[in-house]
């Protein structure tokens, strides 16, 4: 494993961290609200609960590949994946706005 895939996992890390903490703290709403009786939606909660299972999921999976078997090309698209749909995005939004002209609509 090189550096730039311990600085992925960090980011994963980081990540992780905050999207757990979020999800900590709208389970904690939703069951203080559930407990006074009111209504409240489970949506955010499973959200974040979600997206902190996809990123473990995807951080350990592309780590265990790169790591213990010989699949570092699969290892490396599981773990890169994310950065490069983000990537893609952005390219994406640059040329929306420059062949636009610089306005959105």
């Amino acid at each position: 494993m090189k550096w730039y895939h311990f600085g992925a996992i960090l980011i994963y890390g980081s990540a992780i961290l905050y999207f757990g903490y979020q999800s900590y703290l709208q389970l904690y709403v939703y069951f203080a609200n559930k407990s006074l009786g009111h209504e409240e939606s489970f949506s955010m909660a499973g959200k974040y609960l979600g997206l902190t299972t996809v990123l473990i999921a995807m951080s350990v999976g592309g780590w265990y590949l790169m790591k213990y078997t010989s699949m570092t090309k699969l290892g490396n698209v599981i773990l890169f994946f994310p950065f490069i749909v983000i990537g893609l995005f952005a390219l994406w939004a640059i040329i929306l706005i420059l062949s636009s002209g610089g306005k959105w609509n």
